[in-house]
């Protein structure tokens, strides 16, 4: 299974500053004072063996999300059913990590090999990942029984983000 997190789109509205509509940044999806992204260590799954390179980060549990995409509904994806809507949440984007791994034509045996492959990248924990943008701004949170664990992004691999979103063409 990959674990998908969200993110929310900062574009640029001033005219002034450039092209409207340019991507200027990209940050942990989230509802203010509820999480809009779920994340954290799992109670359930124990740590499977591709994370051993975050052991210090997740300790012995699985850590989650591995990846993350677009899924603020405010700046979401726009979609057309006799209109146009714009939508979010990680129902979009877990399908446009689907999406990208169908489009790259290439896939591994397993999931678990695959994630090996995404989290065997040199500079994954380092920010600079090959073909991921890192998410380092925002908060993301579990709620757990009369609790709210809360999780900052941070550079590299993080609890909001995982190794972070796809670096497209208009990415950093």
């Amino acid at each position: 299974m990959v674990s998908v997190g969200g993110t929310s789109l900062v574009r640029n509205l001033l005219p002034w500053r450039g092209n409207l509509g340019d991507l200027l940044g990209e940050s942990v999806w989230n509802w203010g004072s509820a999480a809009g992204t779920g994340a954290g260590p799992s109670a359930y799954e124990p740590r499977p063996h591709y994370q051993d390179s975050i052991r210090d980060i997740v300790g012995s549990s699985r850590g989650a999300p591995d990846v993350a995409a677009v899924a603020d509904p405010s700046t979401g994806v726009w979609i057309y059913k006799s209109g146009w809507y714009l939508v979010g949440g990680t129902s979009v984007a877990t399908p446009i990590w689907a999406g990208i791994v169908n489009a790259a034509g290439r896939f591994n045996s397993s999931t678990a090999a695959e994630l090996a492959q995404i989290y065997s990248r040199p500079a994954a924990f380092a920010g600079a990942s090959v073909g991921f943008n890192d998410i380092n701004s925002g908060t993301c949170g579990m709620a757990a029984v009369g609790v709210f664990d809360t999780y900052l992004a941070t550079t590299g691999w993080d609890f909001c983000s995982g190794v972070g979103s796809p670096l497209g063409y208009f990415g950093k």
